[in-house]
Order: structure tokens, then C-alpha cells, then sequence
């Protein structure tokens, strides 16, 4: 009965220990790998501990340890994740296998093997140069050797600056080969689109003189440099072994391309026509930005709030200039938010995960080509409508020293170059034209009685029926003050150029209606062929205007052409009723 009481006793006693270190006293469980495909592990043994508490592989295997897999890790630069995981080869015969830490940003990744009675300790991480990973790879890869059926206990250290997932994998040396070459295909497919965006902007912008063209090609240069170290494809390829510069590299570019875009986001949405103030304001929060990254790569060291700051301004200034262009009515506010709005999202779930606030677990690298392949053609469209815009304007502005601001027919310096050319393809290849002449003979008339308005008003009608009654005219300008000269080029007869000369000239003894006073248009016409009489340009051009100056207003023979002859008096008529007097 005594005895009875005291083993119940110590069992009570006992109890309450064995309750408190369960996990110190549970076996770790052994995973057997799969043959044929990666393996990701969801439930291993980790433990976070400060980086100042010396711990060991082997004080590690006896220390109570959580088991399971955590979602965000809270790293800091003052403790290190413990893992250790027990696994089991399924091949019956030795086999090359990798293991995976799948963490771009991994400071440093250390995994421990027993040999014999010591630990072997391999190093790979940004902040190790790559010449001294055991394979060099785009995160930290370990490449292993199994026997068929063994098992093997991994101790595996990690440390980071920030909070970020860890997941960890495990393949043969066969499949961890075809998924990583998959993987550089389609990243290096998004830096070769990448590289030639930048080419062709940068030469569209030695074409154009346009800066947006230059800041299109700056951002797609730092992007894609962003990109190659967000993906570990540049620590892999291009700076390996510039330690910092490995880590850092994965907050300056990004920072930079953030600045850049900013820029780029000012000069699509046109601010310098809306106001200097803002662009200056917008350019300064875009400059600031790329020079907290210019900082962080001097120092060699990004301050976590430093890159939340400069990421934060970026993303907000460019989702403000972008909405309030597209509010004016600007559809290039349009296309410029729906490029933005998938690199903001993935940049906002980046820096939101390294301060351990992650809604669900994803791959950034993978995630960010996805953004760049959805945001490239829209700001390719917002650029390609300005820069449409922007020629057209440039267009108009070359056409006004062309054109004639009265009628809006072409100027007589632009209209005398036409005729040269007419006249030059009748010399080269005979391509008949007929160059027409047409005169408000009452035009200094109309001016002295009724004013300029309406020796002007005058000038508008005769250009407005001389484009409707001729359209098959292929060159219209006016040369003189009361002059308007025709090219035409299909209809080359002379009775069908006399034809046409007479309707106009009696439509323009048509006076509107209602207006007020009536004022008919006395019109009078001189014209050449150039299969019938061939002249130099300046010689057909003076003689034109000599045979319109040699007519009366009262001409009963309103009508012209130059004769080979006698082209300074001699005439075919057409035998056209007497033009009504001068108002």
C-alpha cells in the first residue's frame, strides 16, 4: 500500500517535466525524399536564437526545437534560424542531390553533414562571394551525395536582415538542373525584352530629340538590372563576388528604377504644360529617391526604413501624378495607372513582407517578371500616344509657315516649290500638268470702298469655290494678295480646264445670300500646259502673273493660256458673256 502511494507520487512529480520539453524528447521524423520530382519540406524542426548565444550543430540536435514550417521568419541582424531535417534517399542506387535554400535575399546560408566524428560546414549567400559556393547557382544551393537507403541528418543555419519566408528544397541533381534552366530561360527572355526596349528608346530618342524616349530607356536599363538582382540571376553571372554589393544591389536598383520611373511618369503625363511648380515638386521627390539608393550603395548598407521611405515616395507620387492626368481627361493618365498598378501591388507586398506583414506566401522573383511583362506595354502605349501627339504638333507647327493663315491653302513660298517640281517631272518623264492662275480682279477695289474685313471675307469665298469646283486640283495655294495658283496634274485638257475655269468664274458672280452688301467676285483666269507650251518654273510663273495683270476688269476674254508663240499677248479664248463692273 506504501509502496503504491509513492509511485503514485513520483508519477505526479514526473509529469509535469515530461510535459514541458516534449520536443526535446520526440524523435525528429525521417523524410523520405521522392525519386522523380523536387521535394519542398512543410514540416522540420527549426528554432530562432540570437546570433550571440554560440550554438552548435551538436548543441543544436539536443536543443528543443518547434517543428512545422514558418510562414515569415522574423530575421533580424541579431539572430539566425536553426533547421535540421533527417531524410532518407528512395534510389537503389547512389545518387548527386541539391539542396535548396529558395531565398534570393539570403544573407547567409549554412548547412552542416557529419564526417565521421566532425561537421562539415558549407557556405553559400550574398554576403559570401560566389567563388566560394559549392555551386553557383541564383540562392544558395548545396549539392549532396546519397548512398541507396541512407539516411542523413542536415543542419542548416540561415541569417537575414529582414523577416522573409523560407523555403527549402530538395531534388535530384537531374531535376534541380531542368527547373533552374527553366527558370533562366524565362528570366533571361525578360532581360533580352528588357535590353531591347532600351536599345530602340534610346535610338528613338536620337531620332525624335524627345526625353521621354531617353528616361524609357533608362528605366528599362535599371529595371532589368533590378530584375537580374531581385532573380540572383546577376549574383549568379555579373557580381558574384562584390561583396556588399551582391546584398545591397537588391535595394538600390530597385530604389533607382523606382526614381526613374518617377521621371518617366512627369514627362508622359505632360506636368510641364499643367504647371512648373508640380513638375519641379514631382522631378524633386524622384531625384530624392534615386539619391537615397545613390547613399545606400556609397555606404554599402540599405537601412530597412530608408528603403521602405524611398519606395513608399515612388509608388505614391506616381499613383498621384498618374490619377490626377487621367481626371483632367488625359487618357495617357489612363494607360500610365494601368502599367503602374501591378508593379505597385508586387512592390507594396515586398516591402510589406520585410516587416514580417505578408498576407500569403509567394515568389517574388516570379511574381515581378509577371508585373514587368503587364506593365511594359502600357507604358508603351502611354509613350507611343504622346510621342503621336507630340509629332502632330510639331507638324502644325512646321505647316504654319507653309500655309496661308487667311484661306488656309498652301503659302506662296511652299506653292512655288510644288510648280518646280511639277515642271521638273514634265522634263524628266513628261508627265503632263496644267498650272492655273486665278485672280479677284475686283479684289483692290472691294478693299478701297468696303474696308480690308471684306477684301479679306472676299479672299475666303474665292479660296472655298476654287476647292470646290476644282477638286481635281493636286496643289491649291495663293500666291499674291488676290491671287490663287492650281496645279493640275490629272485633268489636262484644255477644254476641260476651259470648262471648269468658266463655272468657276460664274459662280463667282453669285453673290450669298444675305449678304450684306452684295459683293460679286470678278474672277479671271490664266493658265499653261505644259505639253503645249514647256517653260521654266520662274518663267511660267511671271508670265501667268503678267497676262492677269494685262487684263481690264471689264475683259470680255476672262479666260487665258499661254501659246508657245507669243505667250506675253497671244491668247486662246473662250468666248465667255462680260463680267459685271467692280462693286
Amino acid at each position: 500500500m506504501g509502496g503504491d502511494v509513492v509511485r503514485r507520487w513520483i508519477a505526479r512529480l514526473l509529469l509535469p517535466l515530461a510535459c514541458w520539453a516534449p520536443h526535446a524528447l520526440a524523435a525528429d521524423p525521417v523524410v523520405t525524399l521522392p525519386a522523380q520530382q523536387a521535394f519542398e519540406f512543410h514540416d522540420y524542426r527549426y528554432v530562432l536564437l540570437p546570433r550571440a548565444a554560440g550554438m552548435t550543430p551538436e548543441r543544436f540536435l539536443k536543443h528543443a526545437a518547434e517543428s512545422g514550417r514558418p510562414g515569415t521568419v522574423a530575421f533580424s541582424p541579431d539572430n539566425e534560424l536553426w533547421v535540421r531535417l533527417h531524410v532518407r534517399s528512395p534510389l537503389p542506387k547512389s545518387a548527386s542531390w541539391f539542396f535548396e535554400v529558395v531565398l534570393h535575399s539570403t544573407d547567409e546560408a549554412a548547412l552542416f553533414q557529419r564526417v565521421g566524428p566532425a561537421w562539415q560546414q558549407t557556405l553559400a549567400g550574398d554576403l559570401v562571394p560566389m567563388r566560394l559556393w559549392p555551386l553557383a547557382a541564383r540562392y544558395p544551393t548545396f549539392p549532396l551525395h546519397l548512398e541507396p537507403g541512407e539516411q542523413r541528418v542536415l543542419v542548416l543555419r540561415v541569417r537575414n536582415a529582414f523577416p522573409v519566408p523560407l523555403p527549402l528544397n530538395m531534388a535530384t541533381e537531374v531535376e534541380a538542373h531542368a527547373q533552374q534552366d527553366a527558370y533562366s530561360v524565362a528570366f533571361g527572355l525578360v532581360l533580352g525584352a528588357l535590353a531591347l526596349l532600351a536599345a530602340s528608346a534610346l535610338g528613338q530618342a536620337a531620332l525624335y530629340r524627345d526625353l521621354r524616349y531617353f528616361l524609357f530607356a533608362m528605366f528599362s536599363l535599371v529595371l532589368g538590372l533590378s530584375f537580374a538582382a531581385l532573380s540572383g540571376i546577376g549574383g549568379q553571372h555579373l557580381w558574384g563576388n562584390l561583396v556588399p554589393w551582391t546584398d545591397t544591389s537588391k535595394s538600390v536598383l530597385p530604389l533607382a528604377a523606382g526614381g526613374v520611373f518617377v521621371w518617366l511618369v512627369s514627362a508622359l503625363c505632360s506636368l510641364r504644360t499643367r504647371s512648373r511648380a508640380l513638375r519641379r515638386a514631382v522631378i524633386g521627390l524622384g531625384g530624392a529617391v534615386i539619391a537615397v539608393a545613390l547613399a545606400c550603395a556609397a555606404i554599402g548598407f540599405v537601412p530597412r526604413w530608408a528603403a521602405a521611405a524611398g519606395f513608399a515616395i515612388a509608388v505614391a507620387t506616381a499613383f498621384a501624378v498618374a490619377v490626377s492626368t487621367f481626371r483632367r481627361g488625359d487618357p495617357i493618365g489612363g494607360w500610365v495607372l494601368a502599367g503602374f498598378l501591378p508593379m505597385g501591388a508586387v512592390t507594396a507586398l515586398v516591402v510589406l513582407r520585410s516587416f514580417g506583414i505578408a498576407p500569403f506566401y509567394f515568389y517574388g522573383a516570379r511574381w515581378l517578371s509577371v508585373a514587368i511583362a503587364l506593365m511594359l506595354p502600357f507604358l508603351m502605349m502611354a509613350l507611343h500616344l504622346r510621342t503621336k501627339e507630340t509629332l502632330a504638333l510639331q507638324a502644325r507647327g512646321r505647316e504654319l509657315g507653309a500655309t496661308d493663315a487667311l484661306t488656309g491653302l498652301l503659302g506662296a513660298a511652299l506653292f512655288e516649290k510644288q510648280l518646280r517640281a511639277a515642271v521638273s517631272r514634265f522634263e524628266r518623264s513628261g508627265h503632263d500638268a496644267v498650272v492655273m492662275y486665278v485672280r479677284v480682279a475686283n479684289h483692290s477695289r472691294i478693299r478701297e470702298v468696303y474696308g480690308a474685313s471684306l477684301a479679306d471675307q472676299s479672299m475666303i469665298r474665292c479660296a472655298i469655290k476654287v476647292q470646290r469646283l476644282m477638286s481635281v486640283a493636286d496643289c491649291i495655294g495663293r500666291i499674291t494678295e488676290d491671287t490663287i495658283g492650281l496645279i493640275i496634274e490629272d485633268e489636262t485638257g484644255k477644254s476641260e480646264v476651259q470648262q471648269r475655269a468658266a463655272q468657276l468664274i460664274a459662280h463667282g458672280l453669285m453673290a450669298p445670300k444675305g449678304l450684306k452688301p452684295e459683293l460679286t467676285l470678278q474672277l479671271q483666269v490664266a493658265a499653261n500646259v505644259l505639253s503645249a507650251n514647256a517653260m521654266d518654273a520662274a518663267a511660267m510663273h511671271d508670265a501667268l502673273l503678267a497676262m492677269l495683270q494685262g487684263m481690264s476688269p471689264r475683259t470680255r476674254r476672262p479666260i487665258r493660256f499661254l501659246e508657245r508663240t507669243a505667250p506675253d499677248s497671244t491668247s486662246t479664248l473662250s468666248e465667255e458673256p462680260q463680267s459685271a463692273p467692280a462693286q
